[in-house]
């Protein structure tokens, strides 16, 4: 676009916000509106942001301040949602929103404006027990519809039980024309407190954000931030792909919370609030045993006796968990809490036991990363080893050999973790300082499922039996479905979340053993009525597959988009099916032997047949499917698409072939 053009264009955008009532716009949100008339709106949005602007500043004793200021033009019906206002944060006064501004500027000229008093917030309340604390801050500008500008300006303040310290998010489901991040400490936007400073750091901005503009601990800008991928599947965590920003300020004059300019300053007051919490404390009933023996004795008796509850935190209880006196009357807690008890319980049988910071589910934590006590998601327990103990979650460290064990897995056997901790990387908070390890691959415990399946069918197809498997690892959530679900709840669960049964379909849970022995695998034994097992075409007969026979991967890219997210695959399950199905009549299979080995799966499917002396065939079908974990980065995601797609492919050719028979009376 040349210069006369370019202002051609503006002074018919100028022309078009005078009558959106131009001198009502607020200062800051003008400058963006009018670039962004220069160039063409995004296709394939609902709603385009044109600023989105947070300044954090440090206001002292812990709290930030944060102004953000917002604009978006909604571009269809379905943006709408533009014109909500909406923010989560801790309860009991932890979090505030001080200030709200919102204006609706309407392509008829109108102008809908909000203010503080039209603020609802709700403090949410706890269970019976009141363990959960949070609040939640909302209001909505009227009347929004297509072709709307909508603005927010906002004041909040928040008090992070982890210190000042906060991770902000680049990238939303909408493109970003305009996106601002500053920070201040000396001579900041609220005071001037001198003695403070601040870290701000970048992540994972490329190849999203090509040329972010940066001033170092001090401010980012970029322009035309892409929106959020959509429809894309098999993706890696946000926290090791997508843009982030690390920030933290540093008061040496604030108390009660971690010295954040090291991670051994984290490690060091995560230490210390355990030495007073978790002071030595033999469990009810137990006996002081050494060795092993006293290790499973405490970890049967957290598992039997303790509930995990997720606990919000607050200013009140923040980092610091309960004592573990309080753990034990209340027999429930969070992750900290059980930690606490068992460190305690520990403890008192003479063993030295640490508090571990970890980072599950939501990605890992990496060698590089900025101090940030925002990482921690997680807390686990170290048990310091004279000797060996032989047990697969033991690692040797510089400050020696530590067994790792997650209070909070309350399906995994001492010496495991739960899968969650697949590729973590967790800080051993031990003698004022941090010791990092990586979670050993053969310490976790890994999902395997056996079933044996013997049905008869009748002549239409219809199917009965009896379904026993045995699960490992809470791979489907049978175990712990039995022990958290009534009967019923759990029928129900296990009809829809592991058979994929018909509507028409029966089934009834005839016994499963103790969910808290995890000793061994669990075991469930289903009879099964479904009446439309096969499906018969002529002499065709086709299974349906049940849910244990269903074999095809889910597309994860929409047809003609290019990918953008790396390929991640985390499955690592392992199924093995048998089945033994009497069938009135010959059945003969279309494939009888097939095997797949892709980047992602090794598969085998075998079918047999054999005559019975009542002119019956009694089929014999074996399914063995093993999941890899495989991932592909930004470089090779084309790659690692092709491979989905191959994998896909063949497997769907298995499952049209391999679950078709034909049948002769």
């Amino acid at each position: 676009m040349n210069l006369r053009h370019g202002l051609a264009f503006l002074f018919i955008a100028t022309q078009a916000l005078s009558a959106q009532s131009l001198r009502e716009f607020p200062d800051w949100a003008l400058p963006a509106y009018r670039a962004s008339r220069a160039i063409p709106k995004p296709d394939d949005a609902d709603d385009w942001v044109l600023l989105d602007r947070t300044e954090f500043a440090y206001t002292g004793d812990g709290e930030i301040a944060i102004h953000r200021c917002r604009l978006v033009e909604v571009l269809t019906d379905r943006g709408t949602s533009a014109g909500v206002f909406r923010t989560i944060g801790l309860g009991g006064g932890a979090s505030k929103v001080k200030k709200l501004k919102g204006w609706n500027f309407r392509p008829d000229g109108d102008t809908v404006k909000l203010d503080s008093v039209n603020v609802v917030a709700i403090e949410k309340p706890g269970d019976s027990s009141g363990v959960t604390n949070e609040r939640v801050t909302s209001a909505v500008l009227q009347r929004v519809v297509k072709g709307s500008v909508v603005a927010f300006e906002s004041v909040q303040t928040q008090v992070d039980p982890g210190g000042p310290a906060t991770i902000s998010w680049v990238m939303e489901r909408s493109p970003i024309f305009r996106w601002e991040i500053t920070a201040a400490a000396k001579g900041g936007w609220f005071t001037d407190l001198k003695q403070v400073s601040l870290s701000l750091n970048l992540r994972h901005f490329s190849p999203w954000i090509q040329t972010p503009t940066l001033v170092p601990n001090v401010s980012a800008a970029a322009d035309n931030i892409p929106a959020l991928p959509r429809d894309e599947g098999a993706i890696s965590s946000g926290w090791n792909t997508l843009p982030r920003v690390s920030l933290k300020f540093m008061d040496p004059d604030l108390k009660g919370a971690p010295a954040t300019a090291s991670w051994d300053g984290i490690a060091a007051w995560e230490e210390s609030v355990f030495a007073d919490k978790a002071a030595p404390r033999p469990l009810p009933g137990q006996s002081v045993l050494e060795g092993k023996k006293g290790l499973d004795s405490i970890h049967q008796w957290v598992n039997s006796q303790l509930t995990y509850k997720q606990v919000y935190m607050s200013p009140e209880r923040g980092l610091i968990p309960l004592s573990a006196d309080q753990v034990v009357r209340r027999r429930y807690g969070d992750c900290k809490d059980l930690a606490s008890c068992f460190i305690a319980a520990a403890r008192a049988d003479g063993f030295e036991a640490f508090p571990v910071l970890a980072r599950i589910i939501e990605g890992r934590i990496e060698p590089d990363e900025p101090v940030n006590p925002a990482c921690f998601n997680h807390v686990i327990v170290a048990v310091r080893l004279k000797d060996t103990l032989h047990l697969p979650s033991e690692v040797q460290t510089t400050g020696g050999r530590f067994l790792l064990i997650d209070p909070t897995g309350r399906l995994t056997s001492l010496g495991h973790l739960p899968i969650a901790h697949a590729k973590g990387r967790l800080m051993i908070c031990a003698e004022g300082k941090g010791i990092w390890v990586d979670v050993p691959n053969v310490a976790l415990e890994h999902p395997e499922v056996e079933v044996a399946l013997a049905a008869s069918v009748d002549r239409n197809g219809g199917l009965r039996g009896t379904l026993r498997v045995k699960e490992s690892a809470d791979a489907r959530g049978l175990r712990s479905g039995a022990l958290g679900l009534d009967p019923q709840e759990y029928q129900r669960s296990i009809f829809s979340n592991f058979l994929y049964l018909p509507s028409n379909a029966h089934i009834q849970v005839l016994r499963h053993s103790d969910p808290l022995d995890v000793s061994k695998p669990f075991e469930v034994e289903v009879s099964i009525e479904d009446p439309t097992a096969f499906e018969i075409h002529g002499t065709e007969w086709d299974l349906d597959g049940m849910g244990i026979f269903r074999m095809v991967p889910p597309l994860i890219q929409r047809p003609g988009q290019p990918r953008q997210y790396p390929v991640e695959s985390t499955g690592e399950e392992a199924m093995d099916v048998q089945a033994e199905i009497t069938v009135p009549g010959k059945l003969t299979p279309v494939v009888a032997h097939r095997t797949v080995g892709t980047a992602f799966r090794d598969f085998q499917w075998d079918a047999k047949t054999r005559a019975t002396e009542d002119g019956e065939t009694l089929l014999s079908l074996r399914l063995k499917n093993k999941q890899k974990p495989v991932y592909f980065g930004f470089e090779t995601r084309n790659a690692g698409l092709a491979e989905w797609a191959l994998d896909r492919r063949q497997m769907r050719n298995i499952a049209a072939d391999a679950l078709a028979f034909e049948f002769k009376p």
